[in-house]
């Protein structure tokens, strides 16, 4: 009894909680501020001083709580709800469109769904999207308008980036959740963390009026799932798992990528489980499984195939006459070598010489394809702690997947071969469409889940007895700091 009534406080927390953030976000947007941005900024600024000092004030209170992972996620989750806030849908966007039911962008779907009640009409575009974001998207504004008054479709379209922010907010605490699963310790927990909450491509995510962010939670919850299922394969996990895949499917069909870890880890159970021990009842878990997800992720891209004939891998396709087209340049040049200078030199996404992957990646990961006016150290510190922080992960996966061969650790290969899968079809998408579009790191933000996972796996692993050891962790630590610190000196400030 006590037990049911922790669980429905906690649930009635969490709502109290959603709607509050609804709240003050509609009502914050009805004010108009998201035009005053250095208003907001403040705000943010102020917050995170006194939640600082509130939690640092009380850390001696909580028994059972790290008071620094509290305060990460109080800086993650007030980062990108600030950011979302005084960010209009019109700034830093991707494929909007005018905001008009007749354009085929994302606004015109939103309003397709907000006005007419039904899908668009076409599939030309970004109406060929699965629409699971959209008719989120749609709700808001109704929500919006009925508690505004307000009537305008312009004005009232605002409302779109609390679907956005409130994904965002949830991926973060997912990863938490993660965290928690994997049974990582304190401060392998706070490194994770931090790279999850102060990556700013979540800030970006958080403020777009696109499915992107609202895809990579779904992914998130996959991976949590997913390791969860394979721990233990109930019921409940069962659906949970089926209900991440079917509605991140919906949302984008890029979320099937993790089919193909997932699918192994789930084999590797049926061989322990069916074919080894002979217990048969994990096939009813897995027919669960497949009834859930495959309706609910594939039926509208059966419809497109139907209607529209559309391929189910639909991408739009643009032509080598496009400025952004590089095809025509070396495979060398493109995937490996490049000017070392043009790291600084332009500090920000420049189409002109932004034609090598792993300058377009590190830059957009922490600017997306944008620039900013601010001044440029703070960028420059965060685009070299993320830089670092890329090298060591990366050397940290290659141990850890050393680690999880040898030991036959389930959950640790899993996560690698996840990362791998998602970084070689972000790859092969970039060969197959050679633009410079094709690159920004949106494209990969699960990868930084896996990186900072592993990091964080690597570092708690080894012994502290030794001078390298010692090295090792403090240059993590040096580099999660700046990271952190940088990420949020420039999305409070800038321009």
């Amino acid at each position: 009894m006590n037990t049911s009534k922790t669980l429905l406080r906690k649930r009635l927390l969490w709502l109290i909680g959603i709607v509050g953030l609804v709240a003050i976000f509609l009502g914050i947007t009805y004010l108009g501020w998201y035009q005053k941005a250095h208003r907001i900024q403040t705000l943010m600024q102020v917050l995170l001083l006194l939640g600082t000092i509130a939690i640092f004030g009380y850390r001696k209170h909580w028994k059972d709580r790290d008071w620094l992972v509290v305060l990460i996620l109080l800086a993650g989750i007030v980062v990108r709800v600030g950011y979302a806030l005084y960010t209009p849908t019109t700034l830093r966007f991707h494929d909007l469109a005018p905001i008009d039911i007749r354009a085929t962008g994302h606004a015109g779907y939103v309003l397709n769904l907000y006005q007419n009640g039904t899908l668009p009409p076409t599939n030309d575009f970004q109406f060929a999207q699965p629409p699971f974001y959209y008719f989120l998207a749609a709700i808001s504004m109704k929500i919006y308008e009925v508690t505004s008054g307000i009537t305008n479709s312009v004005e009232l379209f605002e409302a779109v980036r609390l679907v956005s922010c409130i994904a965002s907010i949830a991926a973060l605490l997912v990863s938490y959740r993660i965290c928690r699963e994997l049974k990582l310790n304190g401060k392998s927990t706070r490194i994770a963390l931090a790279v999850c909450a102060f990556l700013p491509n979540h800030y970006l995510l958080a403020g777009r009026a696109n499915p992107d962010g609202l895809a990579v939670f779904f992914c998130f919850c996959i991976v949590w799932f997913a390791l969860r299922w394979y721990r233990d394969p109930s019921i409940k996990n069962t659906v949970g798992l089926a209900l991440c895949f079917g509605l991140g499917m919906m949302t984008k069909m890029t979320v099937a990528v993790l089919a193909f870890p997932v699918g192994a880890m789930m084999m590797l159970l049926f061989w322990k489980q069916c074919i080894r021990q002979g217990n048969w009842r994990l096939v009813a878990r897995l027919s669960l499984f497949l009834v859930i997800a495959v309706p609910l992720g594939l039926w509208h891209p059966i419809r497109n195939a139907i209607l529209y004939h559309q391929s189910m891998i639909n991408v739009n396709e643009m032509t080598p006459a496009d400025p952004q087209y590089i095809g025509n340049l070396s495979l060398i040049s493109r995937y490996l070598l490049f000017d070392p200078a043009k790291l600084f030199s332009p500090l920000y996404i420049d189409w002109a010489t932004g034609t090598n992957v792993i300058l377009y990646t590190v830059k957009s990961a922490v600017f997306g394809e944008f620039s900013y006016d601010i001044t440029p150290l703070v960028p420059q510190v965060l685009l070299v702690s993320n830089i670092l922080l890329i090298a060591l992960s990366a050397y940290a996966t290659l141990r850890v997947a050393i680690q999880a061969f040898r030991t036959h650790d389930v959950n640790w290969g899993f996560l690698v071969c996840t990362g791998a899968i998602v970084l070689l079809s972000y790859l092969l998408f970039t060969a197959r469409y050679p633009f410079c579009c094709s690159m920004d790191y949106r494209y990969m933000v699960p990868t930084s889940l896996i990186g900072a996972l592993v990091l964080a796996k690597y570092s708690e692993s080894r012994p502290v007895n030794s001078f390298g050891n010692k090295l090792f962790r403090g240059v993590v630590w040096l580099g999660v700091m700046l990271f952190s610190l940088a990420s949020i000196a420039m999305y409070t400030n800038i321009a």
